[in-house]
């Protein structure tokens, strides 16, 4: 039985990677093209709170094999003007943002990314503390992980999409900061 349990963990982590890995959207959702609809014919709707969260209609948060997936839509609920201002150009519920935290343990060498296309930046405050964070703003992919272990994978839209939604999209860096006290 620990044979199969091991041969199962390598299938399920090989089919997780594979899924965070795919720098053409998440599960083919793809931020400024696909819609709230698109997300939930693939995941249906999201699941209630749980307490620690609220639903509303700016996003929706899914609990998956994979980990937590949280995603923003295009919509006046937040009444920012970066979001706002996007509603110009793309129909309301298009998706513009998606984070999924890993429930297992990731290698950040294991996702096989080309690292060279990436811009490495520390996503942390105060700074120097083991994070990095990765863009690839021809992709639209941001990763940050903590001493080389993914702990966020996010799919933004991709730099030529970004005339779309332009102040939403202009600090991609900020989607990955964390400030550790």
């Amino acid at each position: 039985m620990g044979r199969l349990h091991k041969v199962l963990g390598s299938g399920l982590l090989i089919l997780t990677l594979n899924l965070i890995a795919h720098a053409e959207g998440w599960r083919g959702i793809i931020p400024s093209h696909s819609t709230r609809a698109d997300v939930e014919r693939l995941l249906g709707q999201p699941p209630p709170s749980p307490g620690n969260y609220t639903l509303n209609r700016g996003r929706s948060i899914y609990f998956t094999d994979e980990g937590k997936v949280y995603i923003i839509y295009a919509n006046d609920f937040f009444g920012s003007e970066s979001i706002n201002d996007c509603l110009k150009k793309l129909p309301e519920d298009t998706v513009l943002f998606i984070s999924v935290e890993p429930k297992r343990e990731v290698e950040l060498g294991s996702l096989n990314f080309d690292l060279g296309k990436f811009k490495t930046f520390d996503p942390s405050s105060p700074k120097g503390i083991g994070y990095k964070g990765y863009l690839d703003r021809e992709a639209g992919l941001l990763v940050r992980a903590y001493k080389d272990r993914v702990d966020e994978v996010c799919y933004i839209a991709a730099a030529k999409d970004y005339h779309l939604c332009p102040k939403y999209y202009e600090d991609p860096e900020s989607f990955v900061r964390l400030i550790v006290d």
